[in-house]
């Protein structure tokens, strides 16, 4: 399988995921689908028409360390 092959599973993969959930993160990405580039898919899948809307999620880590995450959401 060629990167082209293996980013195209890639995008399908996302766009599966945002079909059962309205956010993604680059955590969730790499946790559950074995995306390590998020972003980078989603710039291919903008490239390839969909459109999304991106904002900063709040967390805390399990010492209490605050921060924050890019998610992204597929907009209809």
């Amino acid at each position: 399988m060629n990167d082209r092959d293996r980013f195209s599973q890639q995008c399908k993969d996302i766009l599966d995921y945002l079909d059962h959930h309205e956010w993604i993160t680059h955590r969730e990405a790499e946790i559950w689908l074995g995306v390590m580039r998020l972003a980078a898919r989603i710039c291919d899948l903008k490239k390839l028409g969909y459109q999304f809307e991106d904002k900063w999620i709040p967390f805390t880590a399990a010492n209490g360390r605050t921060g924050r995450i890019k998610g992204y959401k597929k907009v209809a």
